[in-house]
């Protein structure tokens, strides 16, 4: 998964793993940790085997604790991924 903090300057950007997801919040370790209040952007990619689909999250930091980061959930969208569909030479989705 890759994230992006959106309410600071400049934008701090990262990747991390993904520890559990739910309908309204997610919690994920990455190499430093993010403090509470933070909006933030995430892209985890979807294991589908039609087409190569990421899910796009933004979200409010809630707390987090050691190198583990809690998101509460306000936006969700499945996307195509584009750029890794090309990659695997899929045809362009339409």
């Amino acid at each position: 998964m890759r994230y992006r903090l959106i309410s600071v300057r400049p934008a701090r950007a990262g990747a991390g793993s993904l520890v559990n997801i739910s309908r309204c919040g997610l919690l994920f370790e990455s190499a430093q940790p993010i403090a509470p209040g933070a909006r933030i952007e995430i892209e985890i990619d979807w294991p589908a085997r039609a087409l190569k689909m990421v899910l796009h999250l933004v979200g409010e930091t809630v707390r987090s604790q050691g190198n583990q980061t809690a998101v509460r959930i306000l936006r969700s969208a499945f996307r195509v991924d584009r750029e890794r569909a090309r990659a695997a030479g899929d045809p362009a989705p339409l």
